[in-house]
């Protein structure tokens, strides 16, 4: 059998536990949504945050894209903002990188990368904006590391402009921002401490 049709069939035996260890699960599920988080993350296949949060579905919103950006100018991450802080008024949005990011490796590269380039032009800011110190750290492991960590900083600062923006008017509570970084080496959160 092939990884697809062994996906499906994953599919059913996953429903019939669940179903038999909790005969109300999906029709409680299916009721209504009431996440406390918004989790702004990667895009990475790697990098799921109900495996290394631990929790169940409904806890939490999400929105991945390359390199977990924040662009308010950018419709699909506006309006999944949009609708968790005004409409599911979620407590925490996550902005949560990740260490070996494909998407700040390509970014450090100066390469083309097609339709991909306005997105990464985005990470090249965050570098040219903290150069010096980039510049200053001993090995390409480290500078990316250090990378992947200033780029989830400006996304938080980019999140609390959007969240302060004319558009969010009706937001009625803000929502505590947070900035993590997960490292696939050992499954652990690192919390940047970004105060919003």
């Amino acid at each position: 059998m092939d990884l697809y049709h062994q996906v499906l069939e994953n599919n059913v035996h996953w429903a019939a536990l669940k179903a038999a260890a909790d005969p109300q699960f999906f029709k409680r599920l299916s009721k209504h949504q009431e996440p406390e988080f918004l989790y702004i993350g990667c895009s990475d296949s790697r990098v799921h945050p109900n495996n290394f949060l631990a929790l169940e579905p409904g806890h939490v919103f999400m929105h991945k894209n390359i390199a977990n950006l924040v662009i308010p100018e950018d419709l699909s991450v506006k309006s999944v903002v949009y609708f968790a802080t005004v409409h599911l008024k979620v407590k925490h949005v996550i902005v949560c990188g990740h260490y070996g990011c494909g998407g700040i490796q390509a970014a450090m590269k100066h390469t083309h990368y097609g339709c991909m380039d306005p997105w990464l032009g985005h990470i090249h800011e965050v570098e040219k904006t903290h150069e010096s110190e980039l510049k200053e750290l001993p090995s390409d492991e480290i500078r990316h590391n250090r990378l992947v960590e200033l780029n989830v900083l400006e996304q938080c600062r980019q999140m609390e402009r959007l969240l302060n923006s004319e558009d969010f008017s009706e937001l009625k509570s803000m929502p505590k921002i947070h900035a993590w970084v997960y490292n696939l080496e050992n499954g652990l959160l690192k919390d940047m401490n970004y105060s919003s």
